[in-house]
Parts: C-alpha cells; sequence; structure tokens
C-alpha cells in the first residue's frame, strides 16, 4: 500500500477494506473529512501532536500534525472543547467515510455503499 499518513497500520486498514468488497489498488492518498472524525474512540486509527486550534463557535477544528512533512489531520470537536499545542491526540476514522486517492491524485470510485451517510428521509 501507498503511504497512509500515520493512519492505522495499513493491514487493518487493508483488512477493513477487503470486508468492505473493496478491490486492492496502489494508494498514495487516504483523505477524511473533518466531521468523519471521532475524537478518542475505541479505535484510535492515528495519535497526533496539536499544532493549533480554529475556534469557529459551535465547532472547533484541531489541526494534528504526525511529525513528517505531511499536511496537517483536520478534525472536529464540539466547539467548547480545547487541547494545549502538541498534546496528543488520538483519532478514530469512519471507514465508510474515507476517501481514496491514486498516485495522480485522482479519486477512487466508492466501492462501498453508503447509505449509513444519507439523511433520513421526512415521511
Amino acid at each position: 500500500m501507498g503511504q497512509l499518513y500515520g493512519f492505522a497500520p495499513a493491514r487493518r486498514l487493508k483488512r477493513q477494506l477487503m470486508q468492505a468488497h473493496c478491490k486492492p489498488v496502489w494508494m498514495s492518498t487516504v483523505g477524511v473529512r473533518p466531521q468523519h472524525t471521532e475524537l478518542g474512540g475505541v479505535s484510535r486509527d492515528t495519535v497526533r501532536d496539536l499544532q493549533w486550534q480554529e475556534r469557529l463557535g459551535e465547532s472547533t477544528f484541531p489541526y494534528l500534525d504526525d511529525g513528517a512533512s505531511l499536511p496537517p489531520l483536520v478534525a472536529k470537536a464540539p466547539g467548547h472543547a480545547h487541547a494545549t499545542p502538541e498534546q496528543r491526540i488520538a483519532v478514530t476514522l469512519t471507514l465508510r467515510a474515507l476517501h481514496l486517492f491514486d498516485s495522480q491524485g485522482t479519486a477512487l470510485t466508492r466501492r462501498v455503499p453508503d447509505q449509513d451517510l444519507l439523511l433520513p428521509v421526512a415521511a
């Protein structure tokens, strides 16, 4: 597998993708939106240092660094959340919400159902 940018051990992520009926691919990037992260959480897919946080009233966006020369992982937390710079923070990722990109940066076609990400329809 390509770079997983400090996420879960590659074997675990590969196993989860296979269980979700994804075809094995060579990935260079795994992307996730801040709202699809959970600070703490059971699986703790990655642990990173807080670079800084953007507080926007309703939400706080911690920018997390793994020490490599990679872009920070941006998570979403409640507006009242607060952490100190360089604090170690564990992050859990929603597997079905991950986005995979090939080595050219092209998004790969989603192969997992995303019904759990849809809003319920009103009667």
